[in-house]
C-alpha cells in the first residue's frame, strides 16, 4: 500500500524498547556473578573460529563464539569444567576457578591432517537443538570442498542446493529457489555487500572462489531482522581473513580453471592481508572442437574473480577491514563480443566499547553490469550497455544486557541507480541511433531493534521488528497506464524529486523450547519486504536480466511466512535430525504477461502482471557426523502456485519453481589417511512447463495455440543425478610446508540426460509434431590438483 505520511519512528523504537525493559531489573540480574571472557581461534592460521561452543557442564549450558570469534560468560564464584568444541576440530577441556573476571583464549588444533579438514568431532555440541535459529542452514567451506563438483569446480552454490527446501532452477545453474520463491528474491551477501548476479558462463559457476571463502550462512524464512529488501531467503558469505603469523598459500589446477590464494601478515601481526584469483579460460577446450566446428575460430570465452581482504587491528578496541571482490565473464567472436560481471567493495570499521557494547560501521558499492558490441557489418554497428550501481552504508550495535538478554539494533540505507539499457551506433554507418531507458534512482531505508532473551532454562524467545522505507528519487519519468496497461501519459521529475514513497513494519519473532538435552521445538514467524525487482523470462535466469524498481505502477512484494520444527540429537550427537513445516504467502507476486516484451522497453511496467502467492511444504533431515564418515539425507514436499487475475485467465496455476518433491542424499568416507571417498544423489519433480493445445502453420512457419488456464499444469520428466568424488593425500613429507591433493570427480555418473529444455517441430517427412528434448550434459569426467604451504 502506497503512504504519503511517515510514521514518528523515534516513537517506535521507544515502544520497542519500552518492552524490553520488564525483563532489565529482575531478581536474577542482580546476582554476584563474574565476567568470563575470551576468544576462541585455529591454531594453525590464528583466525577467529565463528559458533564455537563453550559448555558449562555444572549448568548443563554454555554459549557460543560471535563472528569474532569472541565469547561472553557470567558465572558465580566457584570451580567449573569447560568444554570447548568446533566442527572438524579437537574437542579441549579445561577446569577453571572463578574468582573475579577472567580472560581466556583457545587455540584449537584440527581433528585431521587431511587437507581438506572435513572430520568432524564425536563430541560435536548439541547447536541443533539449543540455538534459537530455525530454517538456517551453516556450512563451512571445508565441508563444500568434499561434495563431487560440475567440471570439478568446488562451488557454494552448488552445495546449498542439496540443502532441503532450495532448488535448483534449471540444469547446471547457480540460481536457487527456497521454499518457492524466485531467483531475485535471495538475498545474497559477499562479506555484508549485495551481488545482484552470482553467475559466471551462463550460470554455469558461481562468482565464489572456495579458496578465498571462509564460511557461509543460508537462512530459508527466518531472517535476522538486520536484514531486508528480499522475501525467500539471505545467503551471508564471508571471505576469509588473512594470518597473523606467517604467509599461507592455497590453489589448485583443474579440467577448466586455475585458483591461487595467499594470506599472511603485513608489516606486523595487526595487520593481515589475503589475495585470492581464479581464472577460467576455454581456449584448450575451443581449441579442440575448432577442428569438428569451423564456426568456433576466433571465439575466445574466459572468466575471473579477484578477491583481497586487508585488516588491521588499531588497538584492542578498534579494527578496521578494507574487502574487494572483482569479476568478470568475456565471450568474443569476431563480428560479436558480450561481456558481464559484478564489483563489491567494502570498508569497516569495529569498535568494542566494552566487553557488552560493540557497533560496526560499513560503508559499500555494488556494481552489476552488461555489455555487448555486435559489428557484423558496417550497417549493423552496436553497443548496449545496461548496470545497476548500489552505494549503501550501515551501523549495526550488539549490547550483551546480562547473560540472559542480548539486544542488537542498527540502520542502513542504500542508494540504487538503475540504468536499464541503452544503445549506441559504432561506426558512422550504422543503422542505429542512440536509444536510452531513462536512468531512474531509489533510497532504501531501514532501521532495526532486537533481542535474544532466555526466559527459563528451557524457554529462549528471539523478537525484533524492522521499519523499512523505499523513496523513488528525480530524475526520472514514470509512465502512466490505464486499465488494459497501455500508455496514457507520462510524467517528468526533477533531480532530487521524491516522488513515491512505501514503507511499513516487518516483524521477526522465533521460540525454542528445550524438551531436553537432545531434543527441541522451535517455531518462528517474519514478514519481508522487496522493493526491486528481476525482469526475466527464464526461470534459471540470464546475464541480460534488467532490475526494477517499485513505484507508482509496481507494488513492493510482502511474504509472510511461519514455521514450527521439531529438532532431536541421537547417539552423542552424532545424529542431527530435524522437522520442519512452513507456510509461506506472498502479495503483489510478480509475473510477466505472455509474450512479454522486457529488453530495451521503456514501457517494462506494462509488461508486468501482479496478484497472489503460497508456497507450503515440510522439510526433513537427517545429519550425521561420524569419525570417518558424515553427510545427510533431505527429503522436502512442497507446493508453490501463483493466483494472479490476468494471468492464466484467472485459474490458480504453479509457479515455475514448483517441484512437489526433492531428495538429496551426500556422504563422504575417510577410507585412510589418503584416500577418501564422496557421493551425492539428487531426485527432484519436473519442471512445471505449459504444453501447447494445438498447432497451426503460418508462412510456413510452425505456431503454437495455448488454451487459457494449462500454463505450468504439465511436467519435464523427472530430475535425477549421481555425482562421485575420490580424493588421494599425497604424504607429507617431514619438514616441508607443502601439502597437495589430487581430486577425481565424475558428474552425472550414470548419464542421466535430464531435460533441460523441450520444444516441438514438425516432421517434414510425416507432417508429425513432435516434441524433442535438449539436455546439457552426459557424464562429466574431471581431474582436479589441490595445494597448499
Amino acid at each position: 500500500m502506497q503512504l504519503t505520511k511517515t510514521i514518528g519512528i523515534k516513537a517506535l523504537v521507544l515502544t520497542f524498547f519500552l518492552a524490553l525493559s520488564t525483563n532489565l531489573f529482575s531478581e536474577g540480574n542482580f546476582a554476584e556473578t563474574h565476567e568470563i571472557k575470551g576468544k576462541i581461534i585455529d591454531k594453525e592460521n590464528q583466525e577467529p573460529l565463528i559458533g564455537a561452543t563453550i559448555y558449562v557442564e555444572e549448568f548443563k549450558t554454555g554459549t557460543a563464539t560471535d563472528v569474532n570469534g569472541s565469547f561472553l560468560l557470567k558465572l558465580p564464584k566457584g570451580k567449573y569444567h569447560l568444554q570447548i568444541s568446533f566442527i572438524g576440530y579437537k574437542t579441549q577441556h579445561q577446569q577453571i576457578d572463578v574468582t573475579g573476571r577472567l580472560q581466556l583464549v583457545y587455540n584449537l588444533e584440527k581433528e585431521s591432517l587431511h587437507l581438506q579438514d572435513v572430520v568432524i568431532s564425536a563430541e560435536k555440541s548439541n547447536e541443533n537443538v539449543t540455538r534459537t535459529e530455525m530454517s538456517v542452514e551453516k556450512m563451512k567451506i571445508q565441508e563444500v570442498r568434499k561434495i563431487p563438483a560440475l567440471f570439478g569446480e568446488v562451488d557454494i552454490i552448488k552445495a546449498i542446493q542439496l540443502l532441503p527446501g532450495v532448488q535448483s532452477t534449471s540444469e547446471g545453474s547457480s540460481g536457487f529457489s527456497v521454499r518457492g520463491g524466485n531467483m531475485d528474491q535471495n538475498l545474497i551477501l559477499i562479506d555484508e555487500v549485495p551481488l545482484y548476479n552470482a553467475s559466471h558462463i551462463m550460470g554455469f559457476f558461481s562468482v565464489f572462489n572456495n579458496d578465498a571463502v571462509k564460511d557461509l550462512e543460508l537462512y530459508k524464512g527466518d531472517i535476522p531482522v538486520a536484514y531486508g529488501g528480499r522475501l525467500s531467503s539471505l545467503l551471508n558469505v564471508r571471505v576469509k581473513e588473512g594470518n597473523n603469523e606467517k604467509w599461507h598459500g592455497t590453489g589448485g589446477i583443474g579440467t577448466i580453471s586455475t585458483r591461487f590464494e595467499l594470506d599472511g601478515p603485513l608489516f606486523d601481526d595487526r595487520t593481515t592481508l589475503m589475495m585470492a584469483g581464479r581464472l577460467f579460460n576455454a581456449q584448450l577446450y575451443l581449441a579442440g572442437m575448432q577442428s569438428v566446428n569451423s564456426d568456433l575460430k576466433g571465439v575466445g570465452l574466459y572468466f575471473y574473480d579477484l578477491n583481497a581482504k586487508l585488516n588491521h587491528r588499531i588497538d584492542n578496541q578498534n579494527t578496521v577491514s578494507l574487502n574487494l571482490y572483482n569479476g568478470w565473464d568475456a565471450f568474443n567472436q569476431k563480428d560479436f563480443k558480450f561481456g558481464f560481471g559484478n564489483t563489491a567493495t567494502s570498508a569497516s570499521w569495529l569498535h568494542t566499547y566494552s566487553d557488552e557494547v560493540a557497533s560496526k560501521f560499513t560503508f559499500y558499492y555494488s556494481r552489476y553490469g552488461y555489455q555487448t558490441t555486435m559489428e557484423f557489418d558496417e550497417a549493423s554497428g552496436m553497443l548496449w550497455d545496461s548496470h545497476i550501481n548500489d552505494y549503501g552504508f550501515r551501523l549495526d550495535n550488539t549490547v550483551l544486557l546480562d547473560e540472559s538478554n542480548t539486544i542488537k539494533f542498527g540502520f542502513s540505507s542504500i542508494y540504487h541507480r538503475f540504468y536499464p539499457g541503452m544503445i549506441e551506433p559504432v561506426g558512422d554507418q550504422s543503422i542505429f541511433d542512440p536509444y536510452e531507458l531513462f536512468p531512474n534512482s531509489a533510497i532504501e531505508w531501514g532501521i532495526y531493534g532486537s533481542n535474544v532473551q532466555q526466559v527459563t532454562d528451557k524457554l529462549t524467545l528471539k523478537y525484533g521488528v524492522r521499519f523499512s522505507i523505499f523513496q523513488n528519487v528525480g530524475p526520472g519519468t514514470v509512465y502512466n497506464y490505464n486499465t488494459d496497461h497501455e500508455v496514457v501519459d507520462s510524467t517528468n521529475y526533477s533531480n532530487g524529486d521524491v516522488y513515491n514513497v512505501f514503507q511499513g513494519l516487518e516483524p521477526r519473532i522465533g521460540a525454542v523450547y528445550q524438551l531436553n538435552e537432545s531434543s527441541s521445538i522451535k517455531a518462528s514467524y517474519s514478514r519481508t519486504r522487496q522493493y526491486i525487482h528481476m525482469a526475466s523470462n527464464s526461470t534459471g535466469g540470464t546475464p541480460f536480466d534488467i532490475w526494477v524498481a517499485s513505484n507508482q505502477n509496481i507494488q513492493p512484494q510482502i511474504a509472510d511466512q511461519a514455521a514450527i520444527g521439531y529438532f532431536r540429537n541421537f547417539w552423542f550427537n552424532q545424529f542431527e535430525a530435524s522437522g520442519e513445516l512452513y507456510y509461506k504467502k506472498m502479495d503483489h507476486t510478480i509475473d510477466f504477461k505472455d509474450h512479454a516484451q522486457l529488453y530495451l522497453n521503456r514501457h517494462i511496467d506494462g509488461e508486468l502482471r501482479m496478484g497472489d502467492s503460497y508456497s507450503y511444504g515440510a522439510e526433513f533431515q537427517l545429519k550425521f557426523n561420524f569419525e570417518k564418515l558424515n553427510g545427510w539425507v533431505s527429503y522436502t514436499l512442497s507446493k508453490t502456485q501463483r493466483d494472479i487475475p490476468e494471468i492464466n485467465g484467472g485459474v490458480v496455476y504453479n509457479s515455475p519453481y514448483d517441484k512437489p518433491h526433492d531428495i538429496d542424499f551426500v556422504a563422504n568416507y575417510q577410507l585412510n589417511d589418503r584416500w577418501s571417498l564422496s557421493v551425492n544423489w539428487v531426485f527432484a519433480s519436473g519442471t512445471p512447463m505449459t504444453v501447447p493445445s494445438g498447432f497451426y502453420e503460418q508462412d510456413n512457419v510452425l505456431q503454437l495455440y495455448y488454451k487459457e488456464g494449462t500454463r505450468n499444469k504439465a511436467r519435464m520428466p523427472a530430475y535425477h543425478r549421481l555425482d562421485l568424488g575420490l580424493t588421494y593425500q599425497k604424504p607429507k613429507k617431514p619438514g616441508k610446508r607443502w601439502e597437495s591433493e589430487w581430486n577425481f570427480s565424475i558428474y552425472n555418473a550414470y548419464n542421466r540426460h535430464n531435460a533441460w529444455s523441450i520444444n516441438y517441430k514438425k516432421d517434414e517427412e510425416t507432417n508429425r509434431i513432435y516434441a524433442e528434448k535438449t539436455y546439457l550434459f552426459a557424464i562429466i569426467p574431471s581431474v582436479t590438483y589441490n595445494f597448499k604451504f
